[in-house]
């Protein structure tokens, strides 16, 4: 029993990272310059306010793509002013402040429907509120350095600051195709020689840091909660390296098994071509590191011609001697896959972009995040809509925030404990909408505020000089925010520090008082929010998220056979019935988030488990979007047959959702996929047949007529169904490898229909 709860709460003394020392400096700086300008003209203490207000608004910055940055710190400035005005006009007022302080934390705890930046936007917005209730007699100090924080912390995060928070897990990921890049110049350089010492080395060198990537992803989601684009992409980029390296493998086994001396001219093209693509897989990593260096594909499309038309030789060849059909088949295989590889290139290619750019493409003009079409923009409002109702987890973390400060509140009303805001601010930072998470930051919460007054209780006795201890408050909050990623602990340990030495600096109470409060205080939030985390009834996070998953396929399979029929021509959509459906896969999705951050920050969940979680969840989500687009393009279909092919992919697609939900339910290993690419190269066979007849009929001037209809209606509804079956192999994938585990021994028994 004892062994047991040492390893549940082992948790405590584990490191979760590596020291940011970038944000240290950067908190340092924007501490130490307002506090220095403020000396200079005689106004420490605005200058003091003005570096707490910056530090205020950059708490907003947990990192990601530059322009989601830049929208959640304006948010959050803009948030926290309003929110500041607004504690400062009803703070004096008892009952109205008690219901400004419960619709305050509802809405900052709603915000998380945007993800951990919408949530961090609540927890800036909250803090400020309380700020400003606080402070409801004064004059308007607290806005005047809010809003030249404001704008320090702007400049600080966006437009001068060199470090980038997100770069070693771009690193990892650009080493990925750095790695590939290399191995493919070794490919070449050998002329495919698969014993190559250099070229083997490579392989095993991809495949660790392909896993090394895995987790480094995973370790970025420790302590955060919500979804990130940034996150999304760079897990994408990973899934992409393994597509790449799947052809060019089979292209290497072709020229070895096939090394025909009439095939030598078609060995030089290869090598060239394989050359080519090493130099874009390394143009490709300085992209995922934000360089900018857009790969030239030019040379490779000039080769793949080449090679196009040594299949047309080889094709001439064969009506004159029937011995060269082996060189016939040798080069048509290695011309499809060349050319499979090169357009899953240029999809690699467009999602690397979107790093940088993550609106380069949408409202239907180009690829999404995955390489297709996007029919509209989600509009803000929907997400706030969609997740308003009881059975949505964000609505009730919401709500859940908004009992525990009304509790707060109470609390230091009737107590009239000194500082009695730092209840509702304790709650505000320890209560997250996982039960997992929310006992890691209480408990590290505890442990580090319980040390941080045990040192403080003596250090503020020995050291009372204002400018010193200024100093040391600096330092203190400097290296907080360094450790926040490394050890919660340690890092509250820092801040609660500084948090001490403020009050030192302006004595409202005496110091005792203030550190005794301090304890007290968090004591008292960090309990609320363990009885609010622990109000719902708490399962297996794998149980619970094995169960959210299952929803999320009984969704999908509800989804896709709203679009069936009009896929097979059999009839238009059901736009009522297919929006409700989508709907219940949104809420599925949002669950199913949810139960990951869960299932990810749980202590006893094995590393080994985390990125085939991440990977489902993620490409779930791409799959709702896969058939959302389909649905799309199908909408103003004028009625034409589809390919005879396409009824047999969509039993098939039905057949792999099927199998990939009892995989869930019964945690077993996933029956292996339907041949669905080879049903894809029959409608791609049956497509390009029909685009042949185009060009012939472009020729002759003809406009409208029946294959045209053909082709306007399924060109993209093929290039979509060829992404919808990339999803489903990366799906089974990351199930096999999620339920070969036999730690639940029992299946989750669900409806098959949605809820």
């Amino acid at each position: 029993m004892l062994a047991k709860l040492r390893q549940r709460l082992a948790f405590l003394a584990r490191t979760n990272g590596t020291i940011d020392w970038g944000r240290g400096i950067r908190t340092f700086c924007g501490m130490a310059v307002p506090y220095l300008a403020g000396l200079v003209f005689g106004d420490p203490q605005l200058g003091l306010g003005v570096g707490l207000a910056s530090q205020l608004i950059l708490l907003a910055d947990v990192g990601g793509l530059y322009s989601v940055r830049l929208k959640t710190i304006l948010g959050a400035w803009i948030g926290a002013a309003i929110a500041m005005m607004v504690g400062m006009v009803v703070g004096d007022h008892g009952g109205i402040s008690l219901m400004a302080t419960i619709l305050v934390l509802f809405i900052s705890g709603y915000l998380t429907v945007y993800g951990e930046q919408g949530g961090m936007v609540g927890v800036v917005s909250s803090f400020a509120f309380l700020l400003g209730s606080q402070n409801a007699s004064a004059d308007s100090f607290e806005l005047i350095s809010l809003a030249i924080g404001g704008l320090w912390g702007l400049v600080l995060a966006i437009v001068i600051w060199p470090f980038r928070p997100n770069q070693p897990l771009r690193q990892m990921v650009a080493n990925n195709y750095v790695i590939l890049g290399n191995y493919l110049k070794a490919m070449a350089a050998s002329s495919f020689d698969q014993d190559d010492p250099k070229a083997q080395s490579l392989v095993v060198q991809l495949r660790q840091n392909l896993l090394k990537s895995r987790q480094a992803l995973v370790e970025s989601q420790r302590y955060l909660w919500g979804q990130s684009k940034l996150r999304e992409l760079l897990l994408v980029l990973i899934e992409h390296t393994e597509r790449l390296n799947k052809p060019l493998m089979l292209l290497s086994e072709i020229i070895n098994f096939h090394n025909l001396p009439q095939l030598q001219t078609v060995q030089i093209l290869m090598e060239d071509a394989i050359s080519a693509l090493g130099d874009i897989c390394l143009d490709l990593a300085q992209m995922v590191m934000g360089k900018r260096c857009l790969p030239n594909t030019n040379r490779l499309q000039l080769l793949l011609q080449a090679l196009q038309q040594q299949q047309t030789l080889q094709k001439q060849a064969l009506t004159e001697d029937f011995a060269d059909y082996n060189s016939l088949a040798t080069v048509t295989q290695l011309v499809t896959h060349l050319e499979n590889l090169t357009s899953q290139l240029s999809q690699t290619i467009q999602m690397a972009q979107l790093l940088e750019n993550p609106r380069l493409f949408h409202l239907g003009e180009g690829p999404d995040d995955e390489g297709f079409s996007t029919p509209a923009f989600t509009p803000w409002w929907e997400p706030l809509k969609n997740n308003f109702q009881l059975n949505s987890p964000l609505f009730r973390h919401g709500l859940r925030l908004a009992i525990g400060g009304m509790a707060g509140v109470l609390i230091a009303q009737i107590t009239r404990i000194p500082y009695g805001f730092w209840i509702v601010l304790t709650l505000i930072f320890v209560l997250k909408p996982d039960f997992s998470l929310t006992f890691q930051r209480l408990s590290n919460r505890l442990v580090g505020t319980l040390l941080g007054v045990l040192v403080m209780s003596i250090a503020l006795k020995l050291v009372q000089d204002p400018h010193t201890l200024s100093l040391l408050g600096i330092l203190a909050i400097a290296l907080g925010t360094s450790l926040l990623r490394f050890h919660y602990s340690v890092a509250v340990f820092f801040i609660t520090a500084f948090a001490l030495i403020l009050k030192a600096i302006v004595p409202e109470v005496p110091t005792e008082y203030a550190l005794a409060s301090r304890l007290v205080c968090t004591l008292i939030g960090s309990a609320i929010a363990l009885v609010l985390g622990f109000s719902f009834l708490r399962q297996s996070e794998r149980f619970r998220f094995t169960q959210a998953g299952v929803k999320m396929i009984v969704n999908l399979e509800a989804y896709f056979q709203q679009l069936t029929p009009a896929l097979l021509g059999q009839g238009p959509i059901d736009q009522q019935e297919a929006e409700r459906v989508r709907n219940q896969s949104r809420l599925a999705a949002t669950g199913m988030q949810i139960a990951l951050d869960r299932f990810i920050n749980d202590p006893s969940t094995p590393l080994e488990k985390k990125e085939p979680a991440l990977t489902t969840t993620n490409y779930l989500a791409r799959l709702s979007r896969g058939f959302r687009v389909l649905i799309s393009h199908l909408e103003n279909s004028s009625g034409s047959n589809p390919p005879p092919a396409m009824e047999l992919f969509t039993t098939q697609v039905e057949q792999s959702l099927t199998d990939l939900r009892l995989s869930l339910e019964n945690q077993s290993p996933p029956e292996a996929l339907p041949p669905i690419a080879e049903t894809l190269k029959q409608i791609r066979d049956y497509h390009q047949h029909y685009q042949a007849q185009r060009i012939a009929e472009i020729g002759q001037q003809q406009g409208n007529t029946p294959i045209r209809r053909y082709l306007n209606d399924f060109n993209l509804v093929v290039e979509e169904c060829q992404q919808i079956y990339q999803r489903l192999e990366t799906i089974h994938s990351a199930i096999a490898r999620f339920t070969d585990c036999p730690d639940l021994t029992h299946g989750i028994k669900l409806k098959s229909q949605p809820s």
